[in-house]
């Protein structure tokens, strides 16, 4: 592995503009030792990404190469994105609500110094200089086990933290398998393959495509009964794209397909996006009244954490967001970044307006919580 900047480098860059799937498969191929990226950024996500989701918005997908000016070897590849939001032309790494982490791929041979950061996000900045905005989020310090030469943004805003586990040490009786949850995960299991149900891994065309609806029917019913507005059955754009994915077949697949289940009946099911030794938990669906003893949530997620150190997995992602059961499992917080730098007085008014909303949002349900009435003591 050689190392930038200490060899003396010194960095290029490249844009490629509307790349699609063949040429995206020859980027990733061309880096020395092979590409390093988290599953969100492979070609074959953001090729499904561009086909249905960007396409949908109108949104423009690009490709920043970074180059070793002197040997004119590729070292970096940057995934980006020209989209609206209203008048305001705004520029960032895919995201659409459909990325967990917004980061480059590395090249395997090649590491790249933090102090690089400003240099990259100037190479970034050039390439989307014809956009009012820039705006990147969920920019995690570290890709599939590296760090992250983007991590250390320019002006650095910390965002909510995303949780990861660390499967390095399955083989060693690390801390969180010692927590009780896995004992609890145990004895649910050995209740559910009483009555015949087993946690699998869904591989055959026919039989990932039910399970798939099987899981978007059981979560249409869950955020039913909650209310919650369901994005996945609401936008086409994302149904589709969620479909392409389900069809990459072979052993790198990169949808896994995991549920509870037997030849008739499933009582939960779980997908994840997989790249390399990087696994991250995308969807999740539980099965209605008769399953709820078992704690088909907790069985899945306890089966996808012992299927990930089975099968050579050093990290798994809980995804965004910071719920409980995350730290219950012995996930670890992951800090990570955001960027938003405006280019035009327009980027600027948009940006200012967003931190009003914010403020207000905050005040709003700052107000709602000390209104709210207090409750009683026990025996009052």
């Amino acid at each position: 592995m050689f190392r930038l900047p200490e060899a003396g480098n010194r960095l290029t860059s490249r844009l490629h503009r509307y790349p699609d799937r063949s040429l995206l498969e020859w980027l990733w191929d061309s880096l020395p030792g092979g590409a390093v990226s988290t599953p969100f950024q492979t070609p074959a996500l953001l090729a499904a990404m561009a086909d249905h989701v960007l396409a949908a918005q109108g949104a423009e997908l690009r490709v920043l190469e970074v180059r070793d000016g002197n040997t004119d070897v590729p070292v970096m590849l940057v995934p980006l994105v020209v989209f609206r939001r209203g008048p305001v032309r705004m520029g960032g790494i895919p995201d659409f609500g459909l990325v967990d982490q917004c980061a480059p791929v590395l090249a395997g041979e090649a590491e790249l110094d933090a102090s690089l950061s400003d240099l990259l996000w100037g190479f970034i900045e050039d390439a989307l200089g014809d956009v009012d905005l820039i705006d990147v989020k969920k920019v995690p310090p570290r890709v599939a086990g590296r760090p992250n030469p983007l991590h250390a943004l320019p002006n650095e805003r910390p965002q909510d933290p995303i949780y990861a586990l660390d499967l390095t040490e399955a083989g060693e009786a690390p801390g969180w398998r010692r927590k009780h949850v896995y004992k609890e995960a145990r004895g649910k299991y050995r209740k559910l393959q009483a009555e015949g149900l087993q946690f699998v891994e869904v591989v055959e065309d026919h039989d990932r495509r039910h399970v798939m609806q099987v899981l978007r029917m059981q979560r249409s019913q869950r955020f039913e009964e909650k209310q919650w507005y369901n994005t996945l059955e609401e936008d086409p754009a994302q149904a589709a794209f969620i479909d392409n994915l389900l069809q990459e077949g072979g052993p790198q697949r990169p949808l896994r397909l995991f549920a509870l289940k037997d030849d008739s009946r499933i009582a939960g099911v779980i997908c994840a996006l997989a790249e390399g030794t990087a696994l991250s938990a995308m969807l999740i669906s539980m099965g209605g009244e008769e399953w709820r003893r078992f704690s088909p949530g907790l069985l899945l997620f306890a089966g996808l954490i012992n299927w990930a150190g089975e099968n050579g997995f050093t990290e798994l992602c809980f995804g965004s967001g910071v719920q409980f059961y995350k730290t219950r499992f012995g996930g670890e917080p992951w800090q990570v970044h955001a960027y938003a730098k405006p280019l035009t007085a327009a980027g600027n008014a948009y940006l200012a307006l967003r931190r009003l909303k914010a403020i207000a949002r905050r005040l709003r349900d700052d107000t709602a919580r000390l209104s709210a009435p207090v409750a009683a003591a026990p025996g009052i």
